[in-house]
């Protein structure tokens, strides 16, 4: 057979039609395996496949065989490579289906086949059997074989057709045997209605279903398969469609723009004409703009750039720009047509993973006296940091005294009244820094929370707020005693003091390891004593609260009874 393509060519602002053939290669019609070679001059072949007719039913069962499905592809091919042929057999036995047919590089295998098609069913009953299933068949094309006629008043069933390039095979709906879609598929064969006898096998083009029988015959045989190979090098176009995306950032920022370039190359020999490309972007893009090349018209509605005309080793690129949105699908695929066949690439694909705008925000928090006396003031140092990956916006730091301190002052930027410090933007890797200066007041919370916020996501929430804590000392103290009392346990005095450090008692202040009481569990009364909160780790001393004891002969009650001095 010789495929016809016309090839549409303005002169002086007429259209004329030039037909151009397309040379067939090899036809295979035997049931056989055997191999071919690509001859010399030939880059691109189309190859057709017709699987065998299944055979019409025998004796009781009289429906009729079913037609073998179509397969087609076009393939990119080297002079001088070996592929193997296989053209399945029209059925001659109701237990076995019409053969497959399958064009392949594996030697005697549909192992590796490129194309194959399926043999049609052979009846098994009163029911028409069915073609040759696409599903089961490899192509870019793919049709299934028609269906047998089930029996019909004691006649047998027609048999399928074969299906076809145009279409799917043609189902039998009486003893008539089902024409192809187009004039050289298979025609299905007769079903016996007049007399009995055997069914009439399939004999009219590839892969025809035998006819069902009638009375106690056999039903006829399916037609065998074919296999079609034709050159198609000097018909096809040599278009090559390539799709990227700017700087190759396929990890764009949720919210930023991209810019994605279409380039489609002409590396045949002759003009390429009716070239489009259809690039309708996804869900996860908002279009924003386009630039097409003159000449050329992109429609961001329905997402079709027109090219027309493109000469033999020229190039056009379109560039198309769009917002990532937070959501969809960011698959972006452009698809190129032409009025003929493209041996090239046609379509090119590219997948973006956006990410969300993050920024890694942290803040510590650190105070100059973990242990002032009570009246003291006391600095905290706050410091914000970024720590990427991208920049920060609208950062602010919350602040809030608590009510074991008083406000006094602060390096700038801070609202004592809302406890917010505003830093606005902090770029990736910089800090920023506050102190805030307080006095510890008599009583109230001396623990206090920072919190720091921005724009972006933040992706480690663990280090974004901070804790300071204080633990204050009352300057004086007073332990009273009975009058008959000389001596006090210091030890026993009710004093907690900060986590991992000790009570350290004193004769004098400012504390230190040479007036460090060494028994304070046997002071004198009438004396004065120091209290101190000591870091054995950082072997250093707090501020000391005096504490006087002292006795009374005033008290009837013989009690120890203590009182702060504010």
């Amino acid at each position: 057979m010789t495929n016809i393509s016309k090839l549409i060519i303005p002169v002086c602002g007429l259209l004329f039609v030039q037909f151009v053939s397309a040379q067939v290669l090899q036809t295979y019609n035997s049931g056989s395996n055997t191999s071919w070679t690509v001859p010399a001059g030939v880059t691109h072949i189309q190859v057709e496949a017709w699987g065998g007719g299944g055979r019409g039913g025998s004796t009781a069962t009289r429906g009729g065989g079913g037609g073998g499905a179509f397969a087609s592809s076009v393939l990119t091919v080297a002079p001088g490579d070996t592929y193997y042929i296989r053209v399945g057999s029209g059925s001659n036995n109701n237990s076995n289906p019409g053969g497959d047919s399958w064009f392949t590089t594996t030697s005697n295998s549909p192992s590796g086949a490129l194309v194959l098609a399926k043999g049609g069913k052979s009846a098994t009953n009163t029911t028409g059997a069915a073609g040759g299933t696409y599903s089961e068949c490899i192509g870019d094309i793919r049709y299934n074989g028609g269906r047998g006629a089930d029996v019909t008043s004691n006649n047998g069933g027609g048999g399928g057709s074969s299906a076809g390039a145009s279409g799917l095979g043609i189902n039998a709906i009486n003893h008539f045997g089902a024409v192809g879609p187009s004039g050289y598929d298979g025609i299905g064969g007769n079903g016996r209605n007049s007399s009995n006898g055997n069914g009439f096998a399939a004999t009219v083009g590839p892969g025809g279903g035998g006819g069902g029988a009638r009375g106690n015959y056999n039903g006829g045989n399916g037609a065998n398969g074919r296999v079609i190979i034709t050159d198609l090098t000097s018909l096809a176009y040599d278009l090559s469609i390539t799709k990227t995306v700017n700087d190759n950032n396929t990890t764009p920022l949720v919210g930023t723009d991209v810019t994605f370039n279409i380039e489609v190359e002409n590396y045949g020999t002759q003009q390429a004409q009716g070239i489009s490309v259809l690039d309708l972007l996804p869900s996860g893009f908002t279009y924003v703009s386009h630039n097409a090349p003159p000449g050329t018209t992109y429609n961001n509605i329905t997402g079709i750039w027109d090219i027309g005309n493109l000469d033999d080793g020229n190039v056009l690129e379109l560039e198309i720009t769009a917002t990532v949105n937070e959501t969809g699908s960011y698959a972006n695929i452009a698809t190129l047509s032409a009025d003929l066949d493209n041996r090239g690439m046609s379509q090119s694909n590219i997948t973006l993973f956006p990410q969300q705008s993050s920024a890694n925000l942290q803040l510590t928090k650190e105070v100059d006296n973990t242990m002032p006396a009570i009246g003291d003031e006391v600095t905290f140092t706050l410091t914000a940091y970024n720590a990427g990956p991208q920049d920060a916006t609208n950062v602010e730091v919350s602040n809030i005294l608590s009510f074991g301190y008083s406000y006094t002052s602060d390096s700038g930027g801070f609202n004592n009244t809302t406890g917010k410090w505003t830093i606005g933007s902090l770029n990736s890797g910089q800090s920023e820094t506050l102190t805030v200066t307080a006095t510890v007041n008599p009583s109230g919370n001396y623990s206090s929370l920072s919190q720091i916020s921005g724009d972006q996501f933040d992706p480690v929430t663990t280090n974004n707020s901070s804790e300071a804590f204080v633990y204050p000392i009352f300057p004086i103290i007073e332990i009273i005693l009975p009058c008959a009392t000389t001596e006090y346990d210091l030890e026993g005095f009710d004093i907690t003091p900060p986590p991992g450090a000790e009570i350290s008692w004193h004769d004098s202040s400012v504390a230190d390891d040479s007036n460090k009481i060494s028994t304070p569990s046997t002071v004198m009364a009438g004396r004065r004593y120091y209290v101190a909160f000591y870091d054995p780790v950082s072997d250093c001393y707090g501020a000391t609260s005096e504490v006087n004891v002292k006795r009374s002969c005033l008290l009837t009650n013989p009690m120890v009874r203590k009182r702060i001095i504010r």
